[in-house]
């Protein structure tokens, strides 16, 4: 991430966790200054270091958000004659 300059998001939420294990949950917003970001968690705006960022994740708040795939149930009958 050490070219990386600014980020945003537009639509979900976010957990973004910091290089000293702070978890914080929001949208990114950009800053007036280069190298930092805000996390918007809607009542909160706090502002972080683009290198003190280590990881961001798609938060979904359920169980069933989580779940992404396909998932099939069936059963095969073959019969032969004898």
């Amino acid at each position: 991430m050490y070219k990386v300059r600014s980020a945003h998001t537009t639509i979900g939420t976010l957990r973004v966790e910091t290089t000293n294990n702070q978890k914080l949950y929001g949208k990114l917003e950009p800053t007036k200054s280069r190298d930092t970001v805000y996390v918007v968690d809607g009542v909160n705006r706090i502002k972080v270091p683009l290198n003190k960022i280590n990881s961001v994740i798609a938060f979904r708040r359920s169980f069933f958000d989580q779940l992404d795939g396909n998932v099939s149930a069936g059963f095969s009958f073959s019969h032969s004659p004898g």
